[in-house]
């Protein structure tokens, strides 16, 4: 398996049930070798996980959806790219801080605080970072909703923990009081903020 294209392919069937061993054996192979691939399936094992699945059991199928739809997106990524450029929208409502700003913004913020941990070349956050940008907007004056890039700011990240991205933070009185891991459908992120609402 030479290119993330092969390997979303092979992965769109481990969503399936239908991967032997033969294409496992392909996946741990391309995994090694590609530092995208390898935190994207790590994404994709957490969400699995958390939605209390194994990877052979049925998926929910709005999970299923969301990851097939991510994975329409990133084959056509090349294993030689390590990083890709992510445009993010401006949005009026959702703010980027930084290892330097992110005492004040969000630990000292006066409401409840979402931030999604994030990095330009990986692909689930291609996935939720417009859900994110919709949250912000839905829940304005409510819930501050920030990004975190986890390449430019190593700080903050190390401090809480964060192993695999995009990993969704709920801060509240300058505690973490929840998080979600991997990419999730919009109603799982709801959820989570409508309990500090």
């Amino acid at each position: 398996m030479k290119t993330c294209e092969e390997f979303c392919r092979y992965l769109s069937d481990y969503l399936d049930g239908e991967v032997g061993e033969t294409e496992c054996r392909l996946i741990e192979e391309h995994l090694e070798v590609c530092p995208p691939c390898a935190l994207y399936f790590e994404s994709l094992k957490t969400t699995v996980e958390i939605c209390g699945k194994g990877v052979s059991d049925e998926i929910p199928e709005e999970v299923r959806v969301a990851l097939k739809t991510f994975l329409r997106t990133h084959c056509t990524m090349d294993c030689t790219q390590e990083k890709r450029s992510l445009e993010m929208a401006e949005h009026e409502d959702l703010q980027h801080v930084t290892d330097g700003s992110f005492e004040s913004e969000i630990l000292k913020a006066d409401k409840p605080a979402l931030v999604d941990f994030w990095a330009a070349w990986c692909g689930p956050c291609r996935t939720v970072g417009p859900v994110v940008e919709e949250l912000a907007a839905e829940y304005a004056g409510k819930i501050k909703v920030a990004k975190l890039n986890v390449d430019e700011n190593k700080e903050t990240p190390s401090r809480y923990g964060v192993r695999g991205i995009p990993t969704l933070m709920l801060f509240k009185d300058g505690q973490v009081v929840d998080q979600i891991v991997g990419a999730v459908p919009k109603s799982r992120i709801k959820e989570l903020l409508d309990k500090v609402c």
